[in-house]
């Protein structure tokens, strides 16, 4: 019997593994579309002459983020550091695909 436990464990195991693969996958693909957003305001304020940088922008993405951590139970300092990556890049393509 433990013999088939253990099998069934370890399919339960791979089963797990694999629906995280999809919500990578989805996530992802998520994150690539913010960033084609990203690069159309970067257009956008180049053509109204803005500055890439808006801190008053980027209070409002660390409090709605912050805000959605807290909802969903995320620790704080992991969903800020990830803010802070997906804002870093934002800008980065902003700068980039914009000259």
């Amino acid at each position: 019997m433990a013999v088939v436990n253990k099998q069934i464990q370890e399919k339960k195991l791979l089963q797990i593994r694999d629906r995280i693969a999809q919500i990578d996958t989805s996530l992802l693909s998520t994150i690539k579309k913010r960033m084609i957003l990203a690069i159309r305001i970067g257009q956008i304020k180049r053509k109204l002459d803005l500055n890439i940088l808006d801190k008053r922008q980027e209070k409002k993405v660390k409090d709605r983020y912050l805000k959605l951590a807290k909802k969903n139970g995320l620790e704080e300092k992991f969903v800020e550091t990830l803010c802070k990556s997906i804002l870093r890049e934002s800008k980065r393509l902003q700068k980039n695909k914009n000259k």
